[in-house]
């Protein structure tokens, strides 16, 4: 009797330490992520906003576009950095809940894979800046493109399938190398549900702080926020807008309209 009182008691106790690991690693990388905010606002400040790269190597701006990643993506991480549903015969093993190292694991997995999109970020940034230096009509008819693009996507089969998968809860729990490709799945269909909005960070303007709020927000409210489609449905619809916005009034695409204040970079 004293041992099932026993087991009894570890049982009842299992889930609320879980619940606390995973609040805890939760909170942890939401600290992350306001730090990442503070830097990118303070780097911003240095550079300023327009078309290209804005000056910044190869190196820079990859490290650049990791920070900014990790300041726009990791809040969405916090949310599905736990354990989910298990099988029964592996509940056991995660009832304890990830500890802080495979929470952490499992977040670097995922901002590696983002870390490495800036590489082609940085080819369609230089891209975007010979545009708008030596062709500025196509430079406007691109952005157009873009927007219209990234607002037909919305309605797409792969972004739905795509979203679903974001809004799974991943387990960071059992092994550090599980963490790892956790972290690494997870971007892959993070990837897939909001390349859109990344792009569009190219065509308003890497450094665009009021840019990557909005959008920030806009892939956290349609995954957790809005589980139907019709959010998803409606940000494609102000995408398409917006894209018809730029052929009456191109500066709204900073990253591919030269400012008349902003000196050749």
């Amino acid at each position: 009797m004293t041992n099932t009182a026993t087991d009894r008691a570890e049982r009842s106790v299992a889930p609320v330490a879980a619940k606390r690991r995973v609040a805890a690693s939760r909170a942890a990388l939401l600290a992350v992520a306001a730090g990442a905010w503070v830097g990118t606002i303070l780097w911003a400040r240095d550079t300023g906003n327009g078309p290209g790269t804005m000056g910044l190597g190869l190196g820079r701006f990859v490290a650049m576009w990791a920070l900014m990643m990790t300041a726009m993506m990791l809040p969405s991480v916090a949310r599905v950095a736990g354990p989910s549903e298990l099988k029964t015969s592996e509940r056991r093993a995660v009832s304890a809940g990830p500890n802080a190292g495979e929470t952490f694991v499992f977040a670097a997995g995922y901002l590696l894979g983002w870390a490495v999109t800036g590489l082609p970020a940085f080819g369609a940034a230089v891209l975007a800046g010979r545009l708008t230096d030596h062709h500025p009509t196509a430079a406007t008819a691109a952005a157009v493109a873009i927007f219209a693009l990234v607002g037909l996507y919305q309605f797409t089969a792969m972004k739905r399938r795509s979203l679903e998968h974001c809004r799974v809860p991943l387990i960071s729990g059992g092994s550090l190398p599980t963490a790892l490709r956790n972290g690494a799945r997870y971007c892959g269909w993070c990837l897939a549900c909001s390349w859109g909005a990344v792009t569009l960070m190219i065509t308003l303007g890497v450094m665009s702080i009021a840019a990557m709020v909005v959008l920030a927000l806009v892939i956290y409210a349609e995954r957790f926020v809005f589980p139907g489609r019709l959010f998803s449905r409606l940000s494609g619809v102000a995408g398409l807008a917006v894209g018809a916005l730029v052929v009456a009034s191109p500066s709204l695409a900073a990253g591919l309209h030269q400012m008349p204040s902003m000196p050749h970079m």
